[in-house]
């Protein structure tokens, strides 16, 4: 048996490369790494294949060959899959080569989002919204859906950051699928960062992510125009704009008549996000569906207030709503009255320290070999 973790890019997985390597040692000699980019002192250890590559599939077309070439030393293989299962594997299918272990990462429930409309649009937005922008909207999950089902197919074991994932997989598959959260690490001076230079007003609020209808940006401004007739507030929107929805998005804007309210910024550095969190006097998430949402997490681990939607992506984090106040998804009122709440000082922070802990990348990085280590041993 060869044991083979993917990792094409370790720089953005550091913390779990190492600690793959630190196991590594403790194992046979046929336990491998492929790493498709080179990280200085770190991958030096002969059980570290650099296979260096310039695109996900020029690094999975290499994995396929030194597979075929390993082949004629050993009969069977666990790959222990980050991101490109479906394309090695079909490589590997047209290679005939049937005997190994798959294990693939699903990062969101592509199947659970279209049953459970979660590209619908919500009653604040949907009088600015072109058909041609709904259609964009629905037509833009056909390929994640397609992907996942070739993924599905061509897989034995499942890793996914929420239980709901599960939903996208068979009855027969169900059992071979494990939850490992997203890992965050709050920065590493966090108590020395300072406020954002952007943060000049009584009441900062910040909303993080993509900007578009199935995200609840209606009712987020929604509850922004209702919220500035009883404070001093302003809202900060960190995220992408596409072309499609600028529109829409300007549309919405100077309806709720919130042009003053409101100031949106380019994405910015992960990193670069941490002092707006940490100094928001709320984060709001009005999303009408998510999976296992990063920015809530990073939210919760920076201890900053929270108003979220009520939705079981959401929810999840924080079932005894220690931390989050939750408000009926597409409630523009309900949103206001967290909002206002947590203006109030009515809201209760969040326990930081053990979120830090859960959602460390060390944390989730062990959780991940404890699992590799049992499939390895079926």
């Amino acid at each position: 048996m060869v044991y083979i973790s993917l990792l094409y890019n370790p720089i953005l997985y550091r913390d779990r490369y190492l600690l793959l390597l630190e196991e590594q040692k403790k194992a046979s000699e046929k336990y491998l790494i492929f790493v498709g980019k080179k990280i200085e002192n770190y991958n030096t250890d002969s059980n570290v294949a650099v296979l260096d590559s310039k695109s996900y599939f020029s690094f999975a077309f290499k994995v396929a060959m030194e597979l075929k070439r390993l082949r004629k030393k050993s009969d069977d293989f666990i790959l222990l899959n980050e991101h490109l299962v479906s394309l090695v594997s079909m490589i590997l299918f047209f290679l005939n080569f049937k005997n190994i272990k798959k294990v693939a990462n699903l990062y969101s429930s592509e199947i659970f989002f279209l049953v459970k409309k979660g590209w619908r649009i919500d009653s604040n937005s949907k009088d600015f919204v072109s058909y041609r922008q709904a259609y964009n909207i629905i037509l833009s999950r056909i390929k994640p859906v397609v992907y996942r089902i070739i993924t599905i197919l061509f897989s034995n074991y499942f890793i996914g950051n929420s239980e709901q994932i599960a939903y996208d997989l068979p009855k027969s598959k169900k059992l071979s699928f494990f939850v490992v959260d997203t890992n965050i690490d709050l920065y590493p001076n966090f108590k020395k960062l300072v406020k954002p230079a952007q943060y000049l007003y009584p009441i900062n609020l910040l909303y993080v992510g993509k900007i578009y209808p199935a995200k609840g940006i209606g009712t987020m401004l929604a509850a922004i125009g209702l919220l500035k007739e009883k404070f001093d507030s302003h809202l900060f929107i960190i995220g992408k704009l596409s072309r499609n929805d600028k529109i829409w998005y300007e549309r919405m804007i100077k309806y709720y008549g919130v042009e003053d309210s409101i100031t949106r910024i380019d994405q910015i550095k992960h990193d670069g996000l941490f002092p707006f969190y940490k100094y928001t006097d709320a984060f709001i998430m009005p999303s009408f569906f998510e999976g296992s949402p990063r920015v809530l997490k990073e939210a919760i681990v920076s201890g900053c207030p929270i108003a979220a939607s009520n939705i079981s992506g959401n929810k999840i984090l924080d079932s005894n709503d220690d931390s989050i106040l939750y408000f009926e998804p597409g409630d523009a009122d309900d949103l206001l009255s967290c909002l206002v709440k947590i203006i109030n000082g009515k809201n209760t922070y969040v326990k930081q320290s053990n979120y830090v802990n859960k959602f460390s990348s060390k944390e989730i990085a062990l959780k991940r070999l404890n699992i590799y280590k049992d499939i390895i041993e079926k």
